[in-house]
């Protein structure tokens, strides 16, 4: 399979068959699994860095959590690699936003131009907040504090 390949199809089975190999992983145990973990992880590390798509990263992202399970302390190399790319998704310019009236006035009336979207008041105006890209900042932390 050429890890190149970016056809959704191509990017969904990738992340599925990484979550498979950690799901593997899993039951066959640490010792068993080791030399394989190593080589699975540099693969998803290698995809990971340009991966857009959201099955896979999801799916990435869940077998990772899992082989930090399984490794345990010997997961620990992978954290300098690991730990920036996950802290910069932690950036909360991409989830609040100041809004306007508009903004709210357009929800009012039915929705925002992106559903993910929601306008709130706050003491400083109006706000808007991508409850999408918040959900995936909550999966980002849960994923943190797997890894500590």
């Amino acid at each position: 399979s050429n890890q190149g390949d970016s056809r959704p199809s191509a990017t969904r089975l990738r992340g599925k068959a990484f979550e498979c190999i950690s799901l593997l992983g899993f039951s066959v145990g640490k010792e068993r699994f080791a030399p394989a973990a190593r080589q699975t992880m540099s693969a998803m590390l290698a995809v990971g860095a340009t991966s857009v798509d959201d099955v896979q990263t999801e799916c990435i992202r869940e077998a990772m959590e899992r082989m930090c399970k399984i490794l345990g302390t010997d997961f620990a190399p992978f954290l300098p690699t690991l730990i920036p790319g996950v802290l910069a998704g932690l950036r909360m310019d991409q989830i609040v936003q100041v809004a306007t009236e508009e903004d709210a006035d357009l929800q009012a009336s039915g929705g925002t131009e992106e559903d993910d979207d929601l306008v709130l008041p706050t003491e400083d105006g109006l706000v808007r907040v991508n409850t999408g890209k918040m959900t995936e900042m909550l999966s980002v932390v849960s994923l943190l504090n797997v890894f500590i």
